[in-house]
C-alpha cells in the first residue's frame, strides 16, 4: 500500500506486564535474528541507570545513618555501664553470673535498636505514603517549590513501597544493634566486683 521496503518496516509489541520485557526481547531476538529488537528500558537507559545509582547510593546512605545510630547504642551502653558500675558490683557479690550481667546489658541494648528499627520503619512507611500531602503542605508553608514539575517532568511526587526492601533494611539495623549491644555486654561482665 505505502511502497515501504523491508528496511522501513517495524513491529511493536505491547505486553500486558512490562516488566517481563528483558524475557520478551530474548524470545524475539531469536526469532529476528538480522533485526535489531529493543525496548522501552533500552529508550530509557541513562534515566534507568540513574536510578538505580541512586538506589544503591540510598542504601549506602541508609546504612552509614545506621552505623551511626549503632555508636550511639554503644556509647550510650557503655555509659550506662560506668553509671552502674557499684550496681553491678554488688549483684556479682550476691552471686549473679557474668552471662547474667551480659544478658542485661545485650538485652537493654537490643530493645533499644529493636523499637528504633519498629518506629523508623511506621515513620518510614507513612512518609511514602503520604509523601505527595507531605510535599504540598511544605510547598504552602514557606514558599517553596520543591521537586519544580519543569526540571523532574512529574506532576507528582512518585512513591513506592517495596516490602524485600523494607524487610532487608530492618534485618540489616537489627544485625548492627545485636553487634553494637555485644560489646558493651561483655565489657560489664568482665568487671571486676572488688575494683568497682
Amino acid at each position: 500500500l505505502f511502497g515501504a521496503t523491508d528496511q522501513d518496516k517495524s513491529l511493536e509489541i505491547f505486553l500486558y506486564n512490562p516488566e517481563n520485557v528483558e524475557i520478551v526481547i530474548d524470545k524475539v531476538q531469536k526469532l529476528f535474528e538480522n533485526y535489531y529488537v529493543y525496548s522501552w528500558i533500552d529508550l530509557n537507559k541513562s534515566f534507568f541507570g540513574a536510578l538505580k545509582v541512586e538506589r544503591n547510593v540510598m542504601f549506602i546512605i541508609l546504612s552509614l545513618i545506621i552505623i551511626v545510630a549503632a555508636f550511639n547504642i554503644i556509647s550510650g551502653l557503655t555509659i550506662l555501664v560506668k553509671n552502674k558500675t557499684k550496681e553491678i558490683a554488688i549483684l556479682r557479690t550476691l552471686g549473679l553470673g557474668k552471662k547474667s550481667i551480659t544478658k542485661v546489658f545485650f538485652i537493654t541494648g537490643f530493645s533499644i535498636g529493636f523499637f528504633a528499627t519498629i518506629t523508623g520503619i511506621i515513620f518510614g512507611v507513612l512518609f511514602s505514603i503520604y509523601v505527595e500531602e507531605i510535599r504540598l503542605l511544605v510547598t504552602n508553608l514557606f514558599n517553596v517549590k520543591l521537586f519544580p514539575e519543569e526540571i523532574y517532568f512529574l506532576s507528582k511526587m512518585p512513591s513506592e513501597l517495596d516490602l524485600k526492601s523494607i524487610l532487608i533494611i530492618a534485618l540489616c539495623s537489627l544485625f548492627i544493634t545485636v553487634l553494637a549491644s555485644i560489646f558493651p555486654s561483655l565489657a560489664a561482665a568482665k568487671m571486676d566486683p572488688v575494683k568497682a
